[in-house]
């Protein structure tokens, strides 16, 4: 049945309830009446989990009777395929549960609805502060401010929410409503990631937990929807199929714009679009085989410069010191390099642009990472290239610190600057992270190109 009926939920069979608290909605008369919305209410012992065989039960059962059964109205033709389980086979994704769903409804909270919760009046200095990030080129999308809201597409709210929002909503959203927040961002880098350990999918299921618990406290009943209460089982889930970039909906996406940006007639448009579609095929496919496609990038070694030698008087005298520091015999200086596929820029080349790719994460002697600011890229005349780096000292003092479950926000590092210049090999660099403010923002994986 629908998600809003008595057995609504894919997943499980909990049965949603009236709530308690009355809305405003209008009939078919145009009339505004009182009524009690459907909702799903956290449970402390969760309702059990669907099963393929049990579904096929009910759903004999629901053609007899005519009516359905927990949810289910009917034998279903799936079935029949053999080892299939019509339990399982449906899987939430995050691009609509969580980006358009759970925190589309939240901004919408803060930034639209009176309660104590709301922050639009402090849309204006919100926007400012967004407007001064500089993204990576592997954020497609510029950040746009809070005025844009009803603009915003679904990356942007994924954006937002792992990298934006805690420098945002610091010193602006209430604390109660902050520290459920970071339950929010924590538990969604952990399920992001390339590999999750069995340790970190247990903290997330307890942060969502404790997420969808407290969600009534805050705002309400009226706020228990279908989206909120599947977050309750994201986390098995991830069990099922992996992390939760392998079953997004954004490439999918992604591909219905490329679709529509290949049609320009309005007459053949299917033959027009399966010509338009084999000749773009044909020529990713040349530059797969020329350039490597960018998920195998990583295991080519090449470093080229893209860039005129730069001036050495345009570095500072510390720079300079470090560099002839270093005997590095002749050289030539770069403001943007390609390494492993991957386009990586200095400190004078960003200056000014809204995209920045020269803050880095560096591998450091005995599994520590190392974060800094490129300053120039070197080449010495043995053909061996090197990176100047203005080294970052981590501030913990302004980490994100969720006080209850005492954890800290692992994708969002505090920094201040130092005068610690190194030289490093370029291979020593690992990837590109985000400034955010005197934070830096880590990337959970690097399977997703369209973030």
């Amino acid at each position: 049945m629908r998600f809003n009926a008595r057995y609504g939920c894919n997943t499980c069979e909990q049965k949603t309830k009236k709530s308690n608290q009355p809305i405003e909605v209008r009939n078919n008369n145009n009339e505004i009446v009182l009524r009690r919305k459907r909702v799903f209410l956290f449970q402390e012992t969760m309702a059990p989990l669907r099963k393929g065989r049990r579904m096929d039960l009910q759903g004999e059962l629901a053609e007899r009777r005519k009516k359905s059964r927990k949810g289910v109205l009917g034998p279903a033709v799936v079935s029949k395929i053999p080892l299939f389980d019509r339990a399982k086979c449906i899987c939430a994704e995050y691009l609509h549960l969580v980006a358009l769903g759970v925190v589309k409804s939240l901004l919408t909270l803060f930034f639209f609805t009176p309660g104590p919760w709301y922050i639009g009046d402090k849309v204006a200095e919100m926007d400012k502060f967004m407007s001064a990030i500089s993204v990576p080129d592997f954020v497609k999308r510029l950040p746009r401010g809070i005025s844009q809201f009803k603009h915003w597409k679904g990356s942007e709210f994924r954006n937002f929410l792992l990298f934006y929002s805690c420098p945002v909503f610091k010193d602006r959203l209430p604390d109660d409503y902050f520290q459920h927040w970071l339950l929010l961002v924590q538990a969604m880098y952990i399920l992001l990631q390339e590999r999750i350990s069995h340790t970190e999918l247990k903290s997330a299921e307890l942060m969502l937990r404790s997420f969808v618990r407290d969600y009534k406290k805050l705002y309400g009943e009226n706020t228990y929807t279908y989206n909120l209460h599947t977050l309750l089982h994201v986390c098995t889930l991830v069990k099922r199929w992996g992390p939760m970039w392998a079953t997004s909906a954004f490439i999918f996406e992604n591909f219905n714009g490329f679709i529509s940006a290949h049609l320009h007639g309005t007459k053949h448009l299917a033959k027009e679009l399966i010509n338009n579609i084999r000749i773009a095929m044909g020529v990713t496919l040349l530059d797969n085989i020329v350039n490597g496609h960018p998920v195998f990038r990583s295991r080519t070694q090449t470093t080229k410069a893209l860039s005129y030698p730069f001036e050495v008087q345009k570095l500072t005298n510390e720079e300079k010191f470090v560099i002839n520091s270093a005997n590095f015999g002749r050289f030539l200086l770069y403001d943007r390099v390609q390494i492993r596929g991957e386009i990586y820029t200095a400190k004078p080349y960003d200056n000014g642009k809204k995209r920045g790719n020269s803050y880095v994460q560096l591998e450091g002697e005995q599994a520590n990472t190392i974060y800094g600011q490129v300053s120039v890229f070197i080449k010495a005349g043995n053909e061996q290239k090197f990176a100047l780096v203005n080294v970052l000292k981590m501030d913990h003092v302004n980490v994100f610190i969720h006080t209850e479950g005492r954890f800290v926000i692992k994708n969002l590092k505090p920094f201040k600057y130092t005068e610690n210049l190194i030289t490093v090999p370029v291979e020593s660099i690992k990837t590109k992270v985000l400034k955010i403010g005197m934070y830096l923002g880590i990337r959970p994986n690097t399977v997703e190109v369209n973030l």
